[in-house]
Order: C-alpha cells, then structure tokens, then sequence
C-alpha cells in the first residue's frame, strides 16, 4: 500500500532493529493520516528537489518501544507520531549539496530540517531527517524563503567528530546557508 506515490507503507516502517528485537512496527490506524502527511509534504518534495531519482529511507516511523531501543533518538521524537523521516543519499551524493537545494526551494515547507550522520570529512555519508507537523512549522514558511531571515528557526546542523560523538548547532536559514556554501567551497578545493 502505498502513501504517496513513491513511498510504500513498508519502505516507511521498515526497520533492521525491529525485526532484530521482534518488534511490531506496524503503523497504527490513528497516525495513518500523520504518515500520509509526512509522504506527501515531505518525502516527495525532497525525491523532487533532488532529481526525481529513487530514495532510501533510514527511518521513518518508530513506535516507541523501537524508538527507545534506537541509538541518538529522542524521547520526544516526531517518528513516534510518523511525520518525520530520514531520506538516505545516493551513492557519491554531497549531503551538504542536498541540504543546501532543500535549504533554498521556495516550494519545500518543513518544520525540522537537519543533516545527520555526516562529517566535514565524509559528505557522501550520512542523511537527511525532515519532519512535517501541520500544528507548529517551525522551518520555513509558505511565504518562501528569505535569506535575510534572522529568526531562529528549528534548522539544525548535527556533525559526528572522529570517534562518533555528535554535536548540535540550531541556526537561522541563513546561517545554514552560509554553513553549507562554505562546506561546499571548501569540498570544491579538495577535489
């Protein structure tokens, strides 16, 4: 069954961990509307803004028994509610490149927006986690996007330093912007 037209009910449940530790993941009825939401306002426009092309998904919801059992996850997190979802990159894909294409769509609206499990050292690792919350969009807004904004909203920077501790930074847009652009030119030059 499928919740968009890309994104199937089990690529948005799947979960290695789960069926290690015999964990139904099953998405309940009441949050099927949520997944919905999350697959269409989330998940097609980042398969859209970034080539149309087939995407992995590392996560998408986790009931809360998967959730507590899962590495660096919140208690409070959105996959728990099933509109958050963590979109893989494809083989040889800069991250840094793709955030800053989402970054910059007029068309994208989010409420987080957050580039995980990557390194300045590494940019064709880890992924991107967006989540959609039709309450509260703490991201962008349907206005489009201003690069003068100087509100901090809920755009986050999560970098892993050598041995896997990780940091977070919260920033305005236009601070990722200029974060990601200086990755870039500095990934240019090494190349």
């Amino acid at each position: 069954m499928n919740l968009s037209p890309n994104l199937t009910v089990s690529e948005f449940i799947y979960s290695n961990r789960a069926i290690q530790n015999k964990i139904d993941n099953s998405v309940p009825q009441s949050l099927m509307p949520s997944a919905r939401l999350c697959a269409e306002r989330v998940f097609e426009p980042i398969r859209a803004i970034l080539g149309g092309v087939p995407r992995t998904i590392n996560s998408g919801y986790r009931n809360p028994k998967l959730n507590a059992i899962t590495p660096g996850a919140s208690a409070t997190s959105q996959h728990m509610a099933a509109s958050a979802i963590d979109v893989g990159m494809k083989p040889g894909e800069n991250i840094f490149e793709a955030f800053l294409k989402l970054l910059t769509s007029e068309t994208f609206v989010y409420d987080q927006l957050l580039i995980e499990g990557a390194s300045a050292a590494n940019p064709r690792s880890g992924w991107i986690h967006a989540s959609w919350n039709s309450l509260k969009i703490r991201g962008k807004l349907d206005s489009g996007f201003d690069p003068n904004a100087t509100q901090r909203m809920d755009v986050k920077i999560v970098t892993f330093d050598m041995e896997g501790r990780s940091a977070t930074t919260s920033v305005t847009i236009s601070q990722a912007v200029k974060w990601a652009e200086k990755k870039l030119v500095a990934l240019r030059k090494d190349n």
